[in-house]
């Protein structure tokens, strides 16, 4: 997470990434899968992610789960 004040510097991207490159060294092409609100939902949308099920007030009212997945290969570092 960054925070709040931060966002919008690279920060997040620049997190995300580097996570996604260490998990590809680790494991080559895998599924990686997340949870999040929906909040960040849009956030990995952009990096491909997926929605894969909503569960609606999960962590509190109004703030719902959201599980995303990324089928991780060599291109989807090479887009970022």
């Amino acid at each position: 997470m960054v925070q709040a004040d931060l966002h919008k510097q690279g920060l997040g991207k620049f997190l995300l990434i580097e996570r996604l490159k260490q998990i590809y060294k680790d494991f080559g092409e895998t599924l990686v899968q997340i949870d999040t609100s929906q909040h960040s939902q849009g956030f990995f949308e952009r990096y491909g992610f997926q929605v894969n099920e909503v569960a609606q007030n999960y962590f509190a009212p109004g703030l719902h789960r959201v599980d995303m997945e990324l089928q991780l290969n060599e291109e989807c570092l090479t887009l970022y």
